[in-house]
């Protein structure tokens, strides 16, 4: 499919419940999505889709839900939802490069339930709640992302979730840059978290992240707000060595 509007559905404006055979695949280019009453784009249980340069936007639900699922996005936009502009979830993965998740009413990317998405080269921003927020065993990996101006947190990782966050930017959200807690884990490296409304890096108890060579500066709380003494961080390039306060 090429250059086609589909919009104003009932439910979805794209289902996908099926795994094409193996070497093929559906590919839609220049297509948009929209304003839909259900999700933009709903792949369930299958594979092989593909969209290239679309915009999917104004739908009721998610953007896209991958619900044990996979799927490749690039160079596609998911904005002005009423739920969450991606949500990947139950076994799920989707590979999704120079994307822009945008103005979502609710959270920008969700992962969830042992989901393992690939994002890189992503914008993540403006969202009415947080960024990213990866939760239940979810995973996945966030390589040079953008993750800014959300009025929630950054990223928020909960409840035995351990995503990596590699060579991202985290700024200029409303609440914490990254906020671990439950358990929450992964890593966080090579990446910048500044000018935050709140504390960089937030850690509560029993959350166990690793960070290294990552940068936080200019956030309006303190440096690492940490009201636990597991994290394992090593060498912030911060200038200075990381303080651990608790509250």
């Amino acid at each position: 499919m090429d250059k086609c509007d589909i919009y104003g559905n009932v439910e979805s404006n794209l289902v996908v419940t099926a795994t094409l055979q193996e070497g093929s695949y559906a590919l839609l280019k220049a297509c948009q999505l929209r304003d839909g009453n259900a999700h933009g784009v709903h792949v369930q249980g299958g594979q092989g889709l593909r969209l290239s340069k679309c915009v999917v936007s104004g739908n009721a639900l998610c953007g896209a839900l991958l619900d044990g699922a996979d799927a490749t996005f690039h160079d596609t936009e998911f904005s002005r939802g009423k739920g969450p502009g991606v949500h990947v979830t139950n076994h799920g993965r989707g590979h999704f490069t120079h994307c822009r998740v945008i103005g979502n009413t609710g959270d920008g990317v969700v992962v969830s339930e042992h989901a393992t998405p690939l994002m890189e080269e992503c914008a993540v921003r403006e969202s009415r709640d947080s960024g990213v927020i990866v939760r239940d065993w979810g995973g996945g990996k966030f390589i040079n992302c953008a993750i800014e101006a959300n009025l929630g947190h950054g990223a928020v990782v909960s409840a035995k979730a351990a995503p990596r966050f590699l060579g991202c930017e985290i700024r200029d959200n409303d609440q914490s840059g990254v906020f671990y807690f439950e358990e929450g884990a992964g890593e966080l490296c090579r990446s910048l978290i500044a000018n935050n409304t709140g504390p960089g890096i937030m850690i509560t108890s029993g959350a166990d992240p690793a960070v290294s060579e990552t940068e936080v500066r200019g956030n309006r709380a303190s440096y690492y707000h940490i009201w636990t003494y597991n994290p394992r961080f090593y060498s912030p390039r911060s200038g200075g060595t990381a303080r651990k306060e608790s509250q």
